[in-house]
C-alpha cells in the first residue's frame, strides 16, 4: 500500500533566494527543543523542494545534487540507529557515496565539521565492490542502479540506510529514493526497509516525503 504524505509542502519557487546559505540541522532528539526542530526541518525541506530548473544543465545538475547532499544530511537526523551501530557515543556517523561523484563533492562540504545527535559527520567514497561495513547510510547514484538489489542483499538486516536516485530502487530493497517533479527535488520512503535495517524513522521527516510505502508485514 502507497501513503501519500507531504501533500500540503509544495511552496512557491519565490521561497528560494540564489546563494542563501543552508543551515544544518542542529539534532533531532532534545526534548523540548524537538517541535521547534521538526518545524525548521519541514520549512527547510520546502525550500529545498523548490529548486528551479530554469538553468544551463550544468549548473542546474550541481544545484541538483546540492539539494540532495542537504536533502542527505537533513535525514541522518531524523533516523535512530540501534546502539550497536555505534562503537562510542561519540563515534562518527559515516555516509558513504557510490556512483555519486558530484553528491559526494557537495556533501563533503556542507557536512564538514557536522555532527547529528553527537555523531560527527564523516563521508566515505566507494568504489564497485568495496563493502558497506562500517556505513550507517549509503547514497547509490544513478549510475550503479541496477546493482541497487545486490549491494541491498550485501546488507541485509545490517543497520544501513539506503538512500538512491533510480525508478525501481525501492522495490529493490532502497530505503529513501529520490525523484524530480515539476524540477523540484522530493523524496519516496519504503517502511519496509526501514524496518529490515533495524532503523526508527521519525514521523516529522515522513510527512514531507512524496509517498510512503508501508510495510506489508
Amino acid at each position: 500500500m502507497i501513503l501519500r504524505a507531504g501533500e500540503g509542502a509544495v511552496a512557491s519557487r519565490r521561497l528560494i533566494r540564489p546563494g542563501a546559505p543552508w543551515r544544518p540541522f542542529r539534532g533531532a532528539r532534545q526534548a523540548s527543543p524537538f517541535g521547534s526542530a521538526c518545524r525548521g526541518l519541514i520549512v527547510a525541506l520546502v525550500v529545498l523542494m523548490c529548486s528551479s530548473g530554469a538553468r544551463a544543465d550544468s549548473d542546474a545538475t550541481i544545484a541538483e545534487y546540492r539539494i540532495k547532499a542537504a536533502f542527505l544530511l537533513k535525514f541522518v537526523g531524523f533516523i535512530d540507529w540501534p546502539a550497536a551501530a555505534f562503537d562510542r557515543s561519540d563515534a562518527p556517523l559515516v555516509i558513504g557515496v557510490l556512483g555519486g561523484e558530484t553528491l559526494g563533492n557537495e556533501l563533503e562540504q556542507i557536512a564538514s565539521g557536522r555532527q547529528v545527535n553527537g555523531h560527527p559527520i564523516r563521508v566515505r567514497r566507494l568504489g564497485r565492490g568495496d563493502p558497506s561495513t562500517g556505513l550507517h547510510a549509503l547514497f547509490v547514484g544513478r549510475t550503479e542502479g541496477t546493482r541497487l538489489g545486490a549491494i541491498a542483499a550485501a546488507s541485509d538486516a545490517a543497520p544501513l540506510l539506503m538512500v538512491s536516485e533510480s525508478e525501481t530502487a525501492l522495490a529493490q530493497g532502497s530505503a529513501i529514493n529520490f525523484v524530480v517533479v515539476d524540477d523540484k527535488v522530493r523524496f519516496d520512503v519504503a517502511l519496509r526497509s526501514i524496518n529490515r535495517a533495524g532503523l526508527k524513522i521519525s514521523a516529522r521527516l515522513l510527512a514531507v516525503a512524496r509517498l510512503v510505502q508501508a510495510d506489508p508485514s
